[in-house]
């Protein structure tokens, strides 16, 4: 398995737009390298006669029938926001350009 370096810190806390000091980048480094170290003692388990499942128990989804029902108007869902650009909802830019 891969470890984990400084320069993969580094691009992750940018990422993250986190601000973080080297001495913690030395320490995210190893603490990172300890945590894979230990999930990759998975890969040790011999699972050739294990049937693959999507949960650790036997879990059975009950679905409801989808039942078409009346919706609110776009002017009645429009009424309380506070901007709009013609029948839409206005949001502040998140992403920068």
């Amino acid at each position: 398995m891969e470890e984990i370096s400084k320069k993969d810190v580094k691009h992750v806390a940018k990422l993250a737009e986190l601000d973080i000091r080297e001495d913690e980048i030395d320490r995210f480094v190893d603490q990172l390298n300890i945590v894979l170290k230990h999930a990759g003692k998975i890969n040790e388990i011999d699972t050739t006669n294990v049937e693959p499942t999507s949960h650790a128990t036997n879990i059975i989804n009950i679905f409801r029938d989808d039942i078409v029902k009346k919706c609110i108007s776009k002017k009645d869902a429009l009424l309380n926001s506070p901007k709009t650009i013609e029948d839409l909802f206005e949001v502040p830019l998140i992403i920068e350009e």
